[in-house]
């Protein structure tokens, strides 16, 4: 699958429930795709004006391709993911979650180092001991040659959503 149709194809599957952004710069970094999704829930008790508690969920998507990928472009790709978790989690009360995914989309062959170090990475924060929520990174790596997309424990979660099938 080419690059361009997989990404139209990522804009398609995101413009259903998230704010998409195409080719943003974002802390430096050229990303293909940004999108943004944000929910609010709360409980009552027996008007809607009797507010027991209200929680905040976000995700937020950053996508960017490459012709292939190293250790190297990986290691400098998940420190720009820890950076944004300070620049857009931003910790309240009523703030639960924040799920940050990173995808890396080559158009060469993945190897098996990548692999591992995509399977083994892992990051939370958590702020004021859950009082204020929490956030993670989920990693994901997607090879177009081979239509396979690799993620870290959190991103399995949503691994099947960047699977390059349409």
């Amino acid at each position: 699958m080419e690059k361009s149709n997989y990404l139209n194809l990522l804009n398609e599957r995101f413009k259903r429930h998230f704010q998409v952004k195409s080719n943003q710069l974002i802390l430096g970094e050229d990303i293909d795709i940004y999108a943004r999704y944000s929910e609010t829930t709360g409980r009552t008790f027996i008007t809607q004006k009797d507010i027991i508690d209200k929680f905040e969920v976000n995700e937020y998507c950053f996508i960017k391709t490459l012709e292939g990928v190293n250790l190297d472009t990986l290691q400098s790709f998940t420190e720009f993911l820890k950076l944004l978790t300070v620049d857009f989690v931003k910790p309240h009360k009523e703030h639960r979650s924040t799920n940050i995914t990173g995808v890396l989309v080559c158009e060469e062959s993945v190897g098996k180092d990548i692999e591992l170090f995509v399977k083994r990475f892992k990051y939370s924060k958590y702020y004021k001991f859950y009082l204020q929520g929490y956030s993670d990174i989920r990693l994901i790596v997607v090879d177009l040659t081979n239509k396979i997309a690799m993620a870290n424990k959190k991103g399995e979660v949503v691994k099947k959503v960047y699977l390059p099938t349409p």
